[in-house]
């Protein structure tokens, strides 16, 4: 790697203009990373000296806006006071924090409930309904025999080892492949999850199939609510057959490109305000700033359907969803810790989590 050279970037600004010099530089920059650091660093106290000459600032917050969290410096918020820092609000650095909180022995409270066999009796709690456990928990060499329903790992998480039971056919959610009704295929497949890492758990359950709302199409679809300490930000909407298509939305319920699933968008029908509601009931109910709360949709009603703490795949957001699910999550830090002052016990939470 060249290394850099701090008296050639003040050459090239004498010869081509600062704003030559300053474009060609960051680009460089960010494209390839290479001497990245330093170059940011050259440009940040560079400009500082001398942010009141013309076009100075405006390169600053330029400069600003594409430093990460961890390339800001304290001081670049003293040059313009209203300097934004958004890079430092990250919805991925957030999540990624928690999972490092729990390698360093940290509680992360939301997991306390998020159990298959506890989450449905938490919102239950709560007045809302999940749906009928026709079995419960059993080892794939105890399957028991049942006509239709959903059977499920207590583990696990992305539709993983999920089967739809019909009536005289068996549908694995996440690779889409049918199987024979009977007891006997359905045994190797739970098998088969095992063996190949997708299930890491010989446990698993049985509850009720919930039919979907619309006349042609038997299965619900998924609604999952992203939910930063009782505010919904972020909704997904999941139609899981005969292939997984999916639409973001918005609060106000806005169809949103997240920068995610762009090739297999569909025309969702969007969610319910009771829907949200219920889902910001859940999440309030719990004391950390974000959980994922997922719900199934059926023909009649909108029934729960797990907690999910961290969701697969939450780095690959754009830039400008990551950030602004990065600044909810911060600002429901405060608004958790101003309820935690205020005296709010969590008593619900607390029968629960163990």
């Amino acid at each position: 790697m060249e290394r850099f050279h701090r008296n050639l970037l003040l050459k090239k600004i004498s010869e081509s203009g600062m704003q030559n010099a300053f474009e060609e530089s960051l680009q460089s920059a960010l494209s390839c990373r290479k001497n990245a650091k330093e170059i940011f660093d050259f440009w940040g106290r560079y400009l500082k000296n001398r942010i009141d000459e013309e076009g100075n600032k405006n390169r600053f917050r330029k400069l600003v806006s594409v430093l990460s969290s961890s390339e800001l410096r304290e001081c670049y918020g003293r040059t313009l006071m209203n300097t934004e820092f958004s890079s430092a609000a990250s919805f991925t650095e957030s999540l990624n924090r928690r999972k490092r909180l729990a390698q360093l022995g940290g509680a992360r409270h939301e997991w306390k409930v998020a159990s298959k066999k506890i989450a449905p009796k938490f919102c239950e709690s709560l007045g809302i309904r999940a749906p009928r456990i026709i079995h419960e928990e059993f080892s794939h060499h105890d399957l028991p025999f049942f006509r239709s329903g959903v059977l499920k790992p207590l583990g696990g998480g992305g539709s993983n080892g999920v089967f739809l039971k019909l009536v005289d056919v068996v549908i694995d959610v996440k690779e889409k492949i049918k199987y024979d009704a009977s007891n006997f295929d359905l045994k190797l497949a739970m098998h088969e999850c095992l063996e190949s890492g997708r299930v890491n758990c010989d446990k698993w359950f049985v509850e009720e199939l919930v039919k979907g709302r619309e006349v042609d199409d038997f299965f619900p679809v998924d609604l999952k609510f992203y939910t930063f300490y009782g505010k919904v930000a972020l909704v997904l909407e999941i139609k899981r057959f005969p292939e997984s298509k999916y639409c973001w939305w918005t609060r106000a319920g806005e169809v949103i490109d997240t920068g995610k699933y762009n090739n297999k968008h569909f025309k969702g029908k969007g969610f319910s305000t009771s829907t949200l509601k219920m889902a910001e009931l859940i999440g309030e109910n719990i004391p950390a700033p974000f959980v994922r709360i997922d719900f199934i949709q059926g023909e009649y009603s909108c029934l729960f359907g797990e907690i999910t703490p961290s969701p697969g795949d939450y780095d690959l957001f754009n830039v400008e969803t990551d950030t602004r699910l990065g600044e909810e999550y911060i600002l429901a830090e405060e608004r958790l810790i101003d309820d935690l002052l205020n005296g709010k016990s969590f008593e619900v939470f607390k029968t629960f989590s163990v």
